[in-house]
């Protein structure tokens, strides 16, 4: 909308209804060509409580792998903390 031009009633009226059925400020803009900002002005010169932002939703990351100590890597250094190391016998040793 160029700059300066005021909303009509009925601009403000879709305005209210859009964002009152669910869609959010940015939403309501891109449906009637308005920019967020004239969005909330039309809101608020309506009295229409916005509702709080909420941020978008975090991507689960995976558990990050532990660094093993110093005393667990100096033990798997032996023949015996290798087979305590690996209980299931996968890493054997060949002698």
């Amino acid at each position: 909308m160029p700059e300066g031009r005021k909303l009509t009633s009925e601009q403000e009226d879709e305005i209210v209804r859009l964002y009152l059925s669910g869609l959010s400020q940015r939403d309501t803009g891109l449906a009637t060509g308005v920019s967020k900002t004239g969005v909330e002005s039309a809101l608020k010169r309506r009295g229409v409580v916005m509702r709080p932002r909420t941020p978008p939703p975090r991507e689960e990351k995976p558990p990050k792998k532990r660094k093993r100590s110093f005393d667990q890597h100096a033990e798997a250094q032996t023949v015996e903390g290798a087979a305590a190391a690996d209980p299931r016998g996968l890493g054997r040793l060949h002698r």
